[in-house]
């Protein structure tokens, strides 16, 4: 039997073993860089797992379409693990973790059920205290051949609002047929949207709070300077009679140049001028033995 001119495997024509060498390690080659590269795209892709700690991160669960149904579900295990094991602490610390949840446009194939309207399990998320967002299209909750996704997405933001819960709705209308798909993924640019608008907002108003911080530190700093320029003057008000009085005591020159020394100032002042005294003492001594001096 005469052996094929293909390579069965490869369908590709047959030559000696030195090209067949070759072109394996070309392909080789060729195979081996677009891995190498898409390995580098994964790697730029997943940067923000570096610094990613899930055991501190707050967390916020979206979902879209039937992906609400999953937000759902969280809520059954919210109230089964809030009522039934109330003792699971390491559950527990992963849903004290969950910040925000976000409704976009919910709803399946389903007859009921689209969202949660039992008034026991909504208490158990409002007591969680997670602030939970609501953003629909009229391709929902204005639909007439599925009047229950209205009734029920009623139902819940009704009872959320109800019992005090950090609640917020959003809808947004559009002009063009609510039946038509394309307004139900419209929805994900709004919200898009939304977000950045939000977050602009949150970085003007820290903006805002660090220029009035700002401000309040200046003036009181002009404050303080100007309350030492104050107490300053009053120093020296206070100081003048004392240099007047030292002055004309001869204890001071003129401008206050100091002649003794403090101490000695601060002595006189208080002796009220001791050292006259003295004098007028020792006058009086002195006639006093001349008297006694002329009566011999």
């Amino acid at each position: 039997m005469a052996a094929l001119p293909y390579d069965i495997a490869t369908l590709s024509p047959k030559s000696d073993g030195h090209s067949t060498t070759s072109n394996n390690s070309t392909n080789n080659a060729s195979t081996s860089s677009p891995s190498s590269s898409s390995t580098a795209d994964i790697n730029e892709l997943l940067w923000w797992r570096e610094s990613l700690n899930l055991d501190k991160a707050n967390l916020a669960l979206m979902g879209f379409s039937k992906g609400c149904v999953v937000l759902n579900q969280f809520i059954y295990e919210f109230h089964y693990y809030k009522t039934l094991t109330p003792d699971d602490s390491t559950m527990m610390r992963l849903v004290s973790r969950i910040k925000d949840m976000y409704w976009l446009d919910g709803g399946h194939g389903g007859g009921k059920n689209t969202w949660i309207t039992s008034r026991s399990l909504l208490e158990t998320l409002c007591r969680l205290g997670i602030n939970v967002h609501v953003h629909v299209t009229p391709y929902q909750i204005q639909d007439d051949h599925r009047p229950w996704i209205r009734k029920e997405e009623k139902a819940f933001t009704d009872l959320l609002k109800r019992l005090g819960a950090p609640f917020d709705r959003h809808l947004y209308p559009s002009e063009a047929n609510s039946t038509n798909l394309f307004t139900h993924f419209e929805v994900l640019n709004r919200f898009r949207q939304y977000q950045i608008n939000v977050f602009a907002q949150q970085h003007l108003q820290a903006q805002a709070q660090a220029q009035q911080q700002v401000q309040q530190q200046q003036q009181l700093t002009a404050t303080n300077l100007s309350t030492t320029g104050t107490n300053s003057v009053e120093e020296q008000q206070q100081q003048q009679p004392i240099l007047t009085q030292l002055e004309q005591m001869g204890v001071v020159g003129a401008g206050g140049n100091s002649i003794v020394t403090a101490v000695d100032a601060v002595e006189q002042m208080i002796t009220g001028g001791g050292n006259e005294t003295d004098l007028e003492e020792d006058k009086l001594d002195d006639g006093e033995d001349e008297e006694e001096n002329g009566h011999k």
